[in-house]
């Protein structure tokens, strides 16, 4: 739906991953995949991954518990999303209060889930302004490396490995 509202937008999906849902997606998205606004990557190696990721102006993230409307489908893994702040990349979430650090952190923007206008002008403002997805941008990095990093996770559980002596 977002593809066939937003003619002018100048915008590429990369979908990421192989399986059962590739084949009714390419046929339901045939008129943007000749138009090359849709690619199909299949599965990549994460290093593959990550060139698409830091190619890419904008990451959308759609959590398990939101049905984003393609056969029913929920979305994917939370480590995306430490990937897409890892690689410095704002990030569209679904509006949600679980993810209201992402406008306080300003990191990328809430969607509301299903609402194609809305979805449609938060893209269209984050791509057409450089230095507000510079920003996002720097405080994804930001963000990632203060509250990502593996020895931080961690650390609450080290004293559950400490050596018994």
């Amino acid at each position: 739906k977002f593809l066939n509202s937003s003619e002018d937008l100048d915008v590429v999906f990369a979908i990421v991953g192989e399986g059962e849902l590739r084949s009714p997606m390419q046929e339901i998205l045939g008129r943007n995949i000749e138009k090359r606004q849709v690619v199909f990557t299949g599965n990549l190696k994460r290093q593959e991954m990550y060139q698409h990721i830091l190619a890419s102006d904008v990451c959308l993230y759609t959590p398990p518990q939101v049905e984003y409307g393609f056969c029913s489908q929920r979305g994917g893994s939370a480590l995306k999303v430490v990937d897409y702040l890892a690689c410095g990349r704002a990030v569209l979430f679904p509006d949600d209060d679980y993810y209201r650090y992402v406008e306080e952190n300003r990191l990328g923007r809430l969607y509301k889930s299903g609402d194609i206008p809305s979805f449609t002008q938060l893209l269209e403002k984050m791509l057409s302004e450089d230095d507000l997805l510079e920003e996002f941008s720097q405080n994804c990095l930001k963000y990632a490396q203060g509250n990502l990093l593996w020895e931080k996770t961690l650390a609450p559980l080290k004293r559950f490995f400490v050596p018994y002596q």
